[in-house]
């Protein structure tokens, strides 16, 4: 699991991306919270998460020609510093009149991040290489989401009560302050050969989304993605309403049940680096989505704080799994120069899921009728693991290019 630690390179990526994911983490409890907090609308809430996806939505799949045609280091520096503009803008948004700044600020900060994140996903596999060093790197990635969880949504919530909204802000702008710096320490490479007209765009857009659709393997996970992504959407959207109208105001209890969930990335991500080497990644996938639809069940239906942090915490283990086995599978199945495409295609496959997910938890999401709403999200997850045999091709996951 550690192998990809000897490339210097690849040290710096990981620290970059503990540093930026664990000063947004701050915010996972806070701004939710806090919207909740002015408005007491669960609309207003799952507002955040639509205002999260949108960019990616739009622009997703043109960002990834230039992922492919620009500099992805010199990409993923300026947008790490057009997020640290784009949160402060969070700072306006201090009462219910003002909340349109902090969806603003919520899309500007993001837009940022459609350029970011399938840069960093297209030149891992460069640094590393494609072969188990690769599989080391995703195992790695998905023990610093482990990490973040583990602290950053409990931190989130402690320094929220102690010194407020604000706070949060500033430590989120500096963490891409320093996400910035770390990628400014990797190497140097050959630039690529540039965007052209509007015509060339859209043509190796065109292409990039053939490429997605005519390959089997690609097709069939990012079909699995959004499917699953749609369903954790609406947990995400209305977890903090969940959670607060059933057990109480207390923001701390969503930071344990996300720091619980973190613990559970921590123990799944070495056991999905050995997994991943040895099973397919349709057996995987399945044994992932029927975990965290179990897990997802029980917390909708808990009936204290406790066995709700608990579910949470297992169900981590698979979710780990499933994001190990989705990102290398896919970027083995991808060559370089559509690497920044195909990536960002599956982000806006996810983007598409999180924004329907977040209008179907927020339509359907009445305080009397949130559990119902969770039961029947956690039973579509279960629903697409049965799914997965019937839409992904049998090659294991170390087999495809």
């Amino acid at each position: 699991m550690l192998a990809a630690l000897k490339i210097a390179d690849f040290r710096f990526l990981l620290a970059g991306n503990l540093i930026s994911n664990l000063g947004s983490s701050l915010l996972v409890v806070a701004l939710p919270f806090q919207v909740f907090r002015l408005t007491g609308s669960t609309a207003a809430t799952g507002l955040t998460l639509a205002a999260e996806s949108l960019p990616a939505l739009l622009v997703g799949p043109v960002a990834g020609v230039f992922v492919d045609r620009w500099d992805r280091r010199r990409l993923m520096i300026a947008t790490d510093l057009l997020r640290v503009v784009a949160v402060a803008g969070i700072l306006l948004a201090d009462r219910p009149d003002r909340l349109v700044w902090l969806y603003l600020a919520l899309v500007a900060e993001n837009l940022g991040g459609v350029f970011f994140r399938p840069a960093a996903r297209a030149l891992v596999p460069t640094v590393v290489g494609t072969g188990p060093e690769l599989v080391s790197a995703n195992s790695l990635v998905a023990l610093n989401n482990g990490i973040v969880r583990l602290v950053g949504a409990p931190l989130g919530g402690v320094l929220l009560s102690l010194f407020g909204l604000p706070v949060l802000v500033l430590l989120d702008a500096a963490s891409y302050l320093g996400s910035a710096l770390m990628v400014t320490l990797t190497s140097r490479r050959a630039m690529p050969t540039g965007v052209g007209r509007i015509g060339a765009v859209l043509a190796e857009l065109g292409a990039g989304l053939r490429f997605v659709g005519r390959d089997a393997t690609l097709r069939g996970l990012l079909l699995v993605s959004v499917t699953f992504f749609t369903a954790n959407a609406v947990f995400t959207a209305l977890l903090i309403p969940f959670m607060t109208t059933r057990f109480g105001n207390h923001p701390e209890v969503i930071g344990y049940l996300l720091s619980a969930l973190g613990v559970g990335y921590l123990v799944g991500a070495p056991l999905a680096g050995r997994l991943v080497r040895r099973r397919s990644a349709r057996a995987l996938l399945v044994l992932a989505q029927a975990g965290v639809g179990l897990c997802f069940l029980a917390l909708a239906n808990a009936p204290t704080a406790a066995v709700a942090v608990l579910a949470g915490g297992l169900a981590g283990m698979p979710g780990s799994l499933l994001l190990v086995t989705v990102q290398t599978t896919s970027q083995r199945a991808t060559p370089d120069s559509l690497r920044g495409r195909t990536g960002a295609t599956f982000f806006a496959g996810d983007a598409l899921a999180a924004l329907v997910g977040a209008l179907i938890g927020t339509t359907c999401g009445a305080p009397a009728r949130l559990p119902l709403v969770l039961t029947v999200s956690a039973a579509a997850i279960l629903m697409a693991a049965a799914l997965v045999p019937t839409v992904l091709p049998t090659r294991d996951a170390a087999s495809v290019r």
